[in-house]
């Protein structure tokens, strides 16, 4: 079970590897709940502590977890263009939580994307290697499909802040004139591209 959750890591470690692993997981670690993929999670930790030199292995192994708990997050609707279009009193800009449930924003220091991407497409899997600053990965689901994509440090803190439970224009007010809200015109823009996206819970 644990191959079909994590399995472009199985892939990536090579399967005689990645079952050796996962036996000695399921050995300190048993399935208590009624899926064992629930349980499988704490799988990212175990290759932490396993590969303390290798962090690639557990951030690809976290970008598989999070790609399959994201599509199997609650159905919850998300805020599109058209519930906002209805909305006369942009009642969606003060209300607290309005971050979908299903996103999930993580840190990674190395190049997992590509990595991820290359196996994904099966074609020439990069050595892995350290970004030269750390990224924000966000991982999110779009009707029956799971995405993910980097985001830029000024839209992580903004992010960050929705995820805390504040409403954007608080979130927005707090920015303003900083250096993850320079200029206010963007945010326009930006929530825009969110609607699309599917960042935003309805109600």
């Amino acid at each position: 079970m644990l191959a079909d959750t994590y399995a472009k890591t199985s892939l990536y470690m090579g399967s005689d590897a990645f079952d050796g692993h996962s036996r000695d997981f399921a050995m300190v670690n048993p399935p208590l709940q009624r899926s064992p993929n629930r349980s499988g999670k704490y799988f990212v930790a175990h290759l932490d502590a396993c590969f303390p030199t290798s962090p690639e292995l557990w951030q690809l192994a976290q970008l598989d977890w999070d790609l399959r708990a994201c599509f199997d997050g609650a159905d919850v609707t998300a805020l599109d263009a058209a519930t906002v279009a209805a909305d006369s009193e942009t009642t969606w800009l003060t209300r607290d939580r309005v971050l979908h449930p299903n996103l999930v924003l993580r840190e990674i220091t190395m190049n997992v994307v590509p990595i991820w991407r290359a196996i994904d497409a099966d074609v020439e899997v990069p050595e892995a290697a350290p970004l030269s600053s750390p990224l924000n990965l966000a991982v999110w689901r779009k009707g029956l499909q799971a995405h993910f994509k980097t985001v830029n440090a000024n839209e992580a803190a903004f992010l960050q802040a929705l995820a805390e439970g504040s409403s954007i224009a608080n979130v927005a007010s707090s920015l303003e004139g900083g250096p993850q809200l320079a200029d206010p015109a963007a945010l326009g823009a930006w929530l825009r591209e969110r609607w699309d996206d599917r960042f935003l819970l309805a109600a």
